[in-house]
């Protein structure tokens, strides 16, 4: 893995774990996932990175964005579920 990959990974690693609850995610799923994504993108290029090593680096950036909001909205129904509360976000 080249070095800018790995600072791909990283920084995409800090970002989706700062990630809030995402409320209405069953209703506006698509919209969510495609405006986190672009977001992303947007940042990273920002930063000088190309997409090519974005979507290298990340193996489909957009795949994983999905994947991890997906993760953080069960987790945040299973948190809801047991009486604790989750940090929500309207989108």
């Amino acid at each position: 893995m080249t070095v800018s990959y790995k600072q791909i990974s990283n920084i995409v690693d800090q970002w989706s774990d700062n990630l809030p609850f995402p409320t209405g995610f069953q209703k506006h799923r698509r919209d969510i996932v495609q405006n986190t994504y672009l977001q992303f993108l947007t940042a990273l290029t920002t930063l000088g990175f190309t997409k090519n090593e974005i979507e290298a680096a990340t193996g489909g950036l957009y795949n994983l964005v999905e994947r991890r909001l997906d993760a953080i909205y069960r987790s945040g129904l299973v948190i809801l579920k047991l009486g604790g509360s989750a940090p929500l976000h309207d989108r």
